[in-house]
């Protein structure tokens, strides 16, 4: 392929190939090629930049890109990857498609404030500009809505501040707690109404353990 561009084209820039080193080590390089005269006879200058370093460094970030993917899909909690400038939905998993009532090609796109998921919007601007100010938010409590579901549910949502394709974006993860919720309620209750039972009792009441202590 490069004989066949250098005669078809007359010079050769920046042409990726690679070879093999002493030592057995792939190198990649850019090969740029012109015809020159040199004492009368036609030569070839030709000029070789190592770009090895540049390769592998690619292939890392494409790894790295691949395994945040595959975390980022599979992971049981609700993901999304937004544009903090706009709003745009830039990206969901799985689980924000089974929870939120809508598709990804509903949502892609299109701004989050479009499908009320904060109930509030004053909730919604606070936890973007904390998440910019910061550059990161931990488990803030909030409540949130599906598209389609008729009250809101107790969720902790996270965030990180990430540059993306030169946009500035928040990577969300929100995990549903209503069930944590709905237990704590229970036991709350039933401690409740064990202490109105021992408060009632006519009897000496002690709670003690194996040992005999109080």
């Amino acid at each position: 392929e490069y004989m066949q561009r250098l005669l078809a084209t007359g010079a050769v820039r920046n042409f990726e190939t690679w070879y093999p080193a002493a030592d057995g080590r792939r190198h990649d390089v850019l090969v740029s090629s012109t015809p020159i005269t040199l004492n009368s006879k036609p030569n070839l200058l030709s000029f070789l930049r190592d770009i090895s370093d540049l390769k592998e460094t690619e292939r890392r970030l494409r790894e790295s890109e691949e395994k945040f993917r595959q975390i980022f899909e599979k992971s049981a909690d609700i993901g999304v990857v937004s544009n903090l400038d706009t709003g745009t939905i830039l990206e969901v998993n799985d689980q924000f498609v089974q929870r939120s009532g809508v598709t990804r090609e509903q949502v892609i796109g299109r701004s989050d404030v479009d499908f009320s998921f904060f109930p509030d919007r004053a909730v919604r601007d606070a936890f973007v500009a904390r998440l910019r100010e910061e550059g990161f938010v931990q488990n803030q409590e909030v409540q949130l809505k599906g598209v389609g579901f008729e009250n809101p549910v107790p969720a902790l949502i996270s965030a990180v501040l990430v540059a993306l394709g030169g946009q500035t974006c928040g990577i969300i993860v929100v995990r549903i707690i209503a069930d944590i919720k709905q237990a704590e309620r229970r036991l709350r209750e039933s401690e409740a109404t064990l202490r109105k039972i021992l408060e009632s009792s006519p009897d000496a009441v002690c709670i003690h353990d194996k040992r005999g202590r109080y």
